[in-house]
This record gives C-alpha cells, sequence and structure tokens, in this order.
C-alpha cells in the first residue's frame, strides 16, 4: 500500500510511506478504506484489507489498522482477525459516518467466504463501533442466506438511501440467485 502524502499537486511519483505484508499471497492492500479521526489526535486512521492473510487461520483473513501519525509508521495498531480459515476476512472495508445511531463512526468489514450456520460461502459482514470502544471483536454480524451467496463481497456506509435522516449500509452477495444464477 503506497501513501502520498498530499497538499500539493500533482503529487510526486514516489510514494511517502509504503506498507508490506511479510507473507506472500496474503492479498495486502485489496480493500482500503479511512477512518475518520478515531482517537481525537487529529488524524485519520486507515484501514488495510489482508483477505488473505493466515495469521489466525489459513486463509481466514485479517484488517489492519494503523493511526495517522506525523511519522507515517508502518506497524499497525489493531488487528481485527478472521474467524476461521478460507472467510478471507477483509476482502471489503466501509468506514465513516455512524450506522447505529450512537453517535461514533462505525467499521464495516466483509468476509464474502464465510460459512455462517455451516451454509458454504454464504458470506458475513461485521460492523464495528469505532470511537473509544473501538476493539476486534465484532458489535454485529450480518449473513449471506444462500450457499455461494458471497455476502460481504463489497460494503457501504454512511449515505441516506431512503431520505430518513439515519444513515445507512449496503452489502453486496455478488453470487446471490435471486434474479437468476450468480445474478448477485
Amino acid at each position: 500500500v503506497s501513501i502520498f502524502r498530499g497538499g500539493s499537486f500533482p503529487l510526486s511519483g514516489a510514494p511517502d510511506r509504503v506498507l508490506r505484508a511479510l507473507p506472500f499471497d496474503s492479498r495486502f492492500g485489496r480493500a482500503l478504506a479511512f477512518l475518520p479521526d478515531d482517537d481525537a489526535d487529529g488524524r485519520d486512521e486507515l484501514l488495510v484489507g489482508v483477505p488473505r492473510s493466515s495469521e489466525f487461520a489459513t486463509w481466514g483473513g485479517a484488517v489492519r489498522l494503523y493511526r495517522g501519525t506525523v511519522d507515517l509508521d508502518s506497524i499497525p495498531d489493531l488487528t481485527f482477525p478472521g474467524e476461521a480459515a478460507g472467510d478471507e476476512f477483509g476482502a471489503s472495508l466501509s468506514a465513516g459516518p455512524d450506522v447505529d445511531g450512537d453517535d461514533q463512526d462505525d467499521l464495516v468489514e466483509g468476509a464474502p467466504n464465510a460459512n455462517p450456520g455451516g451454509i458454504v460461502d454464504a458470506g458475513k459482514a461485521y460492523v464495528f463501533r469505532a470511537g473509544t470502544a473501538l476493539d476486534a471483536v465484532a458489535d454485529w454480524t450480518l449473513t449471506g442466506s444462500a450457499a455461494e451467496d458471497r455476502f460481504g463481497f463489497s460494503v457501504a456506509s454512511g449515505f441516506d438511501w431512503d431520505g430518513d435522516g439515519e444513515l445507512d449500509l449496503a452489502v453486496g452477495a455478488t453470487n446471490h440467485d435471486a434474479g437468476g444464477t450468480d445474478a448477485g
């Protein structure tokens, strides 16, 4: 993951910091999201999806949170682990505006190959409350409904789709079959 400091245009061709994963084939950086200043230090945080991380379970995945710093350090401040082998947790990420009404930003992290209740590759999406209570334990889990739905393949949050004044969340299930085989 290459980080370029903003402030002048055009940006230089050389990154100011490069974050790397050590194991091969971990897909470090497949998904990226920023979390608005979660720790009130005046700097935003960076989330990096590592869906094929085998740190906790083979290809279980992980998400790494890097708190904003002046020197752009490359050591994660918090790691969210995938639950089970093959889940590919961290394949999708969204962070930002409050979706649960507690006036704190929230994180949404997808695991499209998760097997909730033994349903193969139905997928999951995890919601984490940010702010002072941010930890690596999901506050809510949403699940796909059928085998191979791949629910959690994509996630988006922080928009008011229905105009009711409350922010909403969308979770993609690219292989859901309701509209036809793998129609999504």
